[in-house]
């Protein structure tokens, strides 16, 4: 179906599996869901109101197209890498598995602006109830993967060009074996 994100979604969900074994990582999937609801929840309770809400709105629309664009060099770097034959399938599988995740943080922004965009089009003044905890879970949702994408962008960067072992971050020190 067309407007259904079902496919994008369980491309997520998929990237929040330990590798090689493919069981689920309930820590990231905890990290990435609970904490957002966590969220939205407290802000409720806490009667939270966004009196700038503006600002916010703005900020996740120029995300959304910011993530948009993005997906799309990804994909033309996608495109490059899997011409060199000498690329490991790591670095490709590291790539696939960011593309979902900025697709559902594209997701996430759409849906935090169309809920600060109706709260704030509704209400006089500030943003309170319902609305705030909502845009204050999708926020963190939205943030939560925006911080997952970052490592694993730099592991296929690191795997496609390959990157110095000492120079790439994944090991402290010199490793034992040296580049000839």
């Amino acid at each position: 179906m067309r407007l259904s994100p079902t496919a994008v979604w369980r491309a997520h969900l998929r990237g929040l599996t330990k590798h090689p074994t493919g069981a689920p990582d309930t820590v990231a999937r905890t990290a990435v869901y609970g904490l957002p609801v966590l969220a939205a929840v407290l802000a409720f309770l806490l009667e939270a109101k966004l009196r700038q809400a503006g600002v916010l709105l703005a900020g996740a629309s120029l995300l959304a197209g910011t993530l948009l664009a993005s997906f799309g060099q990804l994909a033309t770097l996608r495109g490059k890498v899997s011409d060199r034959l000498e690329v490991r399938r790591v670095a490709l599988d590291a790539l696939d598995e960011t593309t979902a995740h900025v697709l559902m943080a594209v997701y996430a922004a759409v849906l935090l602006a169309a809920t600060l965009g109706a709260a704030t089009s509704l209400s006089a003044g500030a943003v309170g109830g319902v609305a705030a905890a909502v845009a204050l879970g999708l926020a963190a949702w939205l943030l939560l993967l925006v911080l997952l994408v970052v490592p694993r962008l730099y592991q296929a960067y690191t795997y496609a060009f390959d990157v110095n072992p000492d120079l790439d971050g994944y090991q402290a020190g010199p490793r034992p074996q040296q580049r000839s």
